[in-house]
């Protein structure tokens, strides 16, 4: 993909894999999304901007986000690699890392959210621990039938 802007921050914005999605504090409402966190949650830009963020961010799950802590001024953290589940515009799931910085731009404060896909990590930890209980109830399974059998 190529982009033409005029500055970095833009271009930065524009072309970095990872999601980034930008939320007001005070209303709670996406003020900008780029084309990642766009294919990650399955919507367009136009779409999504003026969004509650709890709608699409984090399955309704807002616990210990910064957005619903009473006075955000306090809020001292930054939220690194919380694991978060987003369901796509598709009805399907994505899990992904969150990561959370409040900034102060033009006098506004705002959450810089930015997302991770990881999806694929997620999926082989299920299958692995669906193999792990497989495995565990043939090695009961194994050890109940040789204790019957008395060797």
């Amino acid at each position: 993909m190529t982009c033409y802007c005029n500055d970095l921050s833009s271009i930065l914005f524009n072309v970095v894999r990872a999601g980034i999605i930008i939320v007001d504090v005070v209303t709670k409402t996406i003020v900008d999304i780029n084309p990642a966190a766009c294919i990650m949650v399955g919507r367009d830009r136009e779409f999504l901007v003026g969004k509650k963020c709890y709608e699409y961010l984090c399955a309704g799950s807002c616990e210990g986000c910064p957005a619903f802590i009473s006075d955000v001024e306090e809020f001292k953290d930054i939220i690194e690699k919380k694991e978060i589940k987003l369901i796509r515009g598709d009805g399907s799931v994505m899990y992904a890392w969150l990561s959370v910085n409040v900034v102060v731009y033009n006098g506004r404060r705002l959450l810089v959210n930015t997302l991770i896909d990881i999806s694929r990590q997620k999926e082989a930890e299920l299958e692995l621990a669906r193999h792990w209980a497989s495995a565990e109830k043939m090695l009961s399974e194994n050890i109940l039938q040789i204790k019957n059998n008395g060797v």
